[in-house]
């Protein structure tokens, strides 16, 4: 619990289990088993040998990643926002993905003074350095409460951190109820 998760492969519900990452389950129809597989280890990965690259060709290629990874993830039918927390992983997701970019990305904060915690005043100073068409919203305590019954439905790894899940689901009741994106 000191870490705000269930450790795998263990779970909040009862008879329920979790899968070790980088694995999959393939279940039989035929005779109603089912067996683990392993398709990935980040040791293999970390024991790769080093690449020998400059530091400037590091940069180059993390940002070539970063920004094929991004695009990839903006594929859509209907208009794509971004989550501005103000913090570093999201300027930088937004600083990508607006680079190059013919229109406004939409960025979207949801302000939480109620709990000191507060980084919308930072993610409005990284919207107007970036250029985007900035949303700021304000969750209070009393609207967090109220969403405490979806919370099981929301969250993706039950007793995890609840803030990140509670402004996602807040975004996208705020969409669904402005029609922003």
């Amino acid at each position: 619990m000191q870490f705000g998760n269930v450790p795998t492969p263990h779970c909040i519900f009862d008879n329920c289990y979790k899968l070790k990452p980088g694995h999959y389950l393939k279940f039989s129809i035929t005779d109603s088993k089912f067996s683990i597989h392993k398709y990935w280890d980040v040791y293999d990965w970390y024991n790769k040998p080093k690449l020998s690259i400059s530091f400037q060709e590091a940069k180059i290629q993390t940002e070539k990643i970063l920004k094929s990874a991004f695009d990839y993830r903006m594929v859509s039918d209907v208009p794509v926002g971004v989550f501005l927390s103000g913090g570093y992983d999201s300027a930088c997701v937004t600083a990508l993905l607006q680079k190059d970019r013919t229109g406004k990305l939409k960025t979207f904060t949801i302000a939480v003074p109620d709990i000191g915690l507060n980084e919308a005043p930072y993610a409005k100073d990284v919207s107007e350095h970036l250029g985007t068409e900035h949303y700021e919203f304000e969750c209070t305590q009393k609207e967090a409460l109220n969403l405490i019954n979806d919370l099981p439905f929301i969250m993706m790894n039950h007793l995890q951190t609840v803030v990140p899940f509670l402004l996602l689901w807040f975004v996208k009741w705020l969409n669904n109820k402005l029609q922003l994106l």
